[in-house]
Parts: C-alpha cells; sequence; structure tokens
C-alpha cells in the first residue's frame, strides 16, 4: 500500500488505570512504572537498530506542559530507551484539562 504506514514492531503502551482515578493521585502516578520499562528494555532489545518501531502511548512520553499534567513522569526513560533505534514513530492519544472558575 503506497503511502501505509507499515510497522515491523508496535508497542502498546496504556497508563489508563491512572486515569480514572482521583485527580491527585493522577498526578502522582501519570507514569509508565518500572515493571512496563523493564518489559520495553527487554523487547527492544530484540529489535534491530532498523526496525520501524511504532509506540501508542496515553499522555505525551515528554514534559509538554507539566503545570497543567501533560507529561508522563518516567517518559524520559522510555525515550532514552528508544534513542538508539533509527525509526521510531511515538503517537499520544490525548491531552486535556479541566477549567473550573
Amino acid at each position: 500500500m503506497e503511502g501505509a504506514l507499515r510497522a515491523e514492531h508496535l508497542q502498546l503502551r496504556s497508563q489508563g488505570r491512572s486515569l480514572r482515578r482521583h485527580r491527585q493521585r493522577v498526578r502522582r502516578l501519570a507514569r509508565i512504572g518500572e515493571p512496563q520499562l523493564a518489559w520495553l528494555k527487554s523487547d527492544l532489545a530484540g529489535q534491530g537498530k532498523d526496525a520501524r518501531i511504532v509506540v501508542f502511548a496515553h499522555r505525551p512520553l515528554f514534559d509538554l506542559m507539566p503545570q497543567w499534567d501533560w507529561a508522563t513522569r518516567d517518559g524520559a526513560q522510555a525515550i532514552e530507551l528508544l534513542m538508539p533505534y533509527r525509526n521510531v514513530t511515538v503517537f499520544y492519544g490525548h491531552i486535556h484539562r479541566s477549567i473550573t472558575t
């Protein structure tokens, strides 16, 4: 298929459980966590440096706007694990902010 996204390896990451909790807990728990980071490291070890890797995450892995909770606390660790690979695409679901007056 011309123009289609063709990936050799898909990564599906979910931080969803923490998002259903109370807002204060969400801020504290918006992270990937050591078990998933260890799994990611192990899973990536089996991939060639030229493999096409696609990662899906609920929140941005980088600190887009931490004061609005648009970040993943340990996302930098995931990015560090992905950096040696030449063809990585990361999608994050959405961001939103409640505004009360």
